[in-house]
């Protein structure tokens, strides 16, 4: 489009104050990339001059100038485009002129010719024709047509007829439309999770090529290293990586395109900027990401922009999420790679830590702690959780929650009313834009507490959501409650518990149950067989029993000792075979003249291996392997298997 549009209340601008700038008011319309951009009637411009003009002392009255116009694009109401004399017509047939007010009297103007004409003509060299004389200036080493011209003073008043082009960079970020962009971009942006997917970026340029913008020829002759004639940029801001492909690949070290000077071949190479990246988070943090156009001003037209460089910008804040939860169990913490698996095992709490009242929950769970709610004193089931959010946000929202009710979160080691964090709910949230419910977060992550609350697993999740309630980054942990829960917790209110303990130290709490009353109808020795209907002693009357070791099985004979032999020769006549580790055994027998059975049952979910001994004629209890080593019965000494 070639237009036409008078203007008033226009200025010249010398050296002793250049601004270098096209200011157009802030109510002027902006239409979009793509339009030609027409100057409204009324409209101040600023034209830089470098002085005026003359010849010895006499000052001249003309001058010819190529020169073009452009605007970068910028939101009101600081709108501030700016004079670039480095820029060409959208169309080689058209021509673009600034020109005195009432006069311009070329015939057949040249492409991309300015003819400015003024009172108080400022000072430059000047060339002649053999005609007339003229200052001329050259952008480039364009030649500026020799035409001559009538001279007029016409004062301070000018028109303009030709062209602004509107050129624009524009980032997209996956997930983003560009609606959504124009108004969340800036805030709060874009938010992805560390180490997460790759996220396209389209990069879209207007006009398309670059090139379009330039003047014709530009490059030809340059006879050194110019600046470059555009440049496309972008800088990739904290945390990421930029990729050219959605998986696999490099990350791009050199993210700046255009034209670029190439030493050994001593000329420009252009380098066509892409259209589609891809950003891979790599660490926590926030920043921009920045895309920019730039053209740059030749050393030699510097005098006509006083101000920077044209460019046009977008950028999308971005913020790299990383939620973490950090868990510990019965063995201390939580590797990363092991949270999902195997996870994090902590006690089903069916312990009665404090000796409470023995018939709440009596048979199974005399006084267990699970049950209270209340402050329990000498609790030491709980295993401590700890949430962080990267980087510090003051939007969107943390929660934290629960699959299931299998699993309690509290605020204090040893619960108690006010400490409920996930109790009777499935999820907390806190809104960080609430600076209230921000500090309680910040207070809170690193003094949570898990409780088993039922037997099986549950998993605990953090999530962070940006304000639209989209979830950017989360973190999970599988706990597994565990406890042997076959029997039935040992009554802290009859000295039961007590008895067991202090014969048998290595006993820990929830990891042993009565799975039968005393009895002397059986012994350890009989249980590890199987057989619950008559007691095996050690040697022979006078001692206890219907059947005895080296009585009845004593290799190579009975000698009223027991022995090794004698032991191996018992277990081989019911079917076992000596093995020599405790991996293989179903059967461990112990120097204090005690057995134990495995038994096969979920209570340890994997963890935990557990077998029975029948207590002589106390209980029969269920234990984890090797915990009644180094009491009462001594230590495992031999090993057998069921063939």
């Amino acid at each position: 489009m070639l237009a036409a549009v008078a203007l008033s209340n226009v200025r010249i601008v010398t050296a002793q104050a250049p601004d270098g700038a096209y200011y157009v008011r802030p109510d002027t319309p902006i239409r979009p990339p793509g339009d030609w951009f027409i100057i409204p009637p009324d409209t101040d411009i600023g034209i830089p001059i470098i002085g005026p003009p003359h010849r010895g002392d006499e000052l001249l009255d003309e001058v010819i100038v190529e020169v073009n116009v452009i605007l970068p694009l910028f939101d009101p109401p600081d709108f501030r485009p700016a004079l670039c004399p480095r820029t060409k017509p959208p169309n080689e047939d058209q021509y673009t002129w600034l020109f005195a007010d009432g006069w311009c009297n070329l015939e057949d103007p040249p492409p991309s010719t300015y003819t400015w004409s003024w009172p108080d003509a400022p000072t430059w060299g000047s060339f002649s024709d053999g005609w007339c004389d003229y200052w001329s200036y050259t952008v480039g080493l364009q030649k500026t047509a020799q035409v001559t011209y009538e001279v007029q003073d016409v004062g301070v008043d000018f028109g303009t007829s030709g062209f602004i082009r509107v050129f624009d960079a524009e980032l997209t970020f996956e997930g983003m439309s560009t609606d959504e962009q124009s108004t969340i971009e800036d805030n709060p942006g874009a938010f992805v999770a560390k180490s997460g997917p790759r996220k396209g970026l389209t990069l879209s340029l207007y006009p398309q090529d670059p090139d379009d913008v330039m003047p014709y020829n530009f490059l030809d002759g340059q006879p050194h290293n110019p600046p470059a004639p555009y440049t496309v940029s972008l800088s990739a801001g904290t945390g990421v990586q930029i990729y050219s492909e959605p998986t696999g690949g490099t990350p791009l070290t050199d993210l700046e395109w255009g034209w670029k000077w190439n030493v050994g071949q001593g000329k420009f190479i252009e380098q066509k900027p892409p259209t589609q990246l891809y950003v891979q988070p790599v660490g926590a943090g926030s920043g921009d990401l920045n895309f920019s156009l730039q053209f740059n001003i030749p050393t030699e037209c510097t005098q006509w922009y006083a101000q920077a460089m044209p460019r046009a910008d977008d950028h999308v804040k971005l913020t790299v999420v990383d939620v973490n939860l950090t868990a510990t169990d019965l063995d201390g913490q939580v590797y990363e790679e092991d949270e999902d698996n195997p996870g994090a095992f902590v006690h089903y709490n069916v312990d009665n830590d404090n000796n409470s009242y023995n018939e709440y929950g009596a048979p199974k769970h005399p006084g267990g702690d699970f049950l209270e709610t209340g402050m329990v004193g000498s609790e030491n089931d709980l295993k401590s959780l700890t949430m962080s959010l990267n980087p510090a946000l003051q939007c969107g929202s943390v929660v934290l929650a629960r699959s299931n009710g299998n699993a309690r979160v509290w605020k204090n080691a040893i619960k108690g009313q006010g400490n409920e964090i996930l109790v009777g709910n499935l999820t907390k949230t806190w809104d960080l834009s609430d600076a209230q419910q921000r500090n309680d977060f910040n207070n809170l992550k690193s003094s949570l507490y898990v409780e088993g609350y039922g037997g099986g697993t549950c998993v605990l999740g953090l999530f962070y959501e940006m304000p639209s309630g989209h979830t950017v980054a989360m973190d999970s942990v599988l706990y597994k409650f565990i406890a042997a829960d076959c029997g039935d917790q040992p009554r802290t209110d009859n000295g039961q518990r007590a008895g067991f303990e202090n014969n048998l130290p290595g006993l820990v709490r929830c990891e042993w149950s009565c799975i039968e009353g005393p009895t002397q109808d059986y012994n350890c020795i009989a249980w590890s067989i199987g057989v619950s209907t008559r007691w095996i002693g050690a040697v022979g009357p006078p001692e206890f029993g219907t059947e005895f070791i080296d009585r009845d099985h004593g290799d190579p004979a009975p000698n009223g000792t027991l022995e090794p032999a004698d032991v191996d020769k018992f277990y081989a006549d019911y079917g076992f075979t000596r093995v020599f580790t405790i991996g293989e055994a179903d059967v461990i027998y112990y120097s204090g003249f005690h057995a134990a059975k495995k038994k096969s049952c979920a209570c340890g979910a994997g963890k935990w291996v557990m077998f029975e001994s029948k207590c002589g004629d106390l209980d029969l209890i269920e234990h984890v392997r090797d915990q009644i080593n180094g009491g009462l019965y001594g230590n495992a000494v031999r090993f057998y298997k069921k063939n």
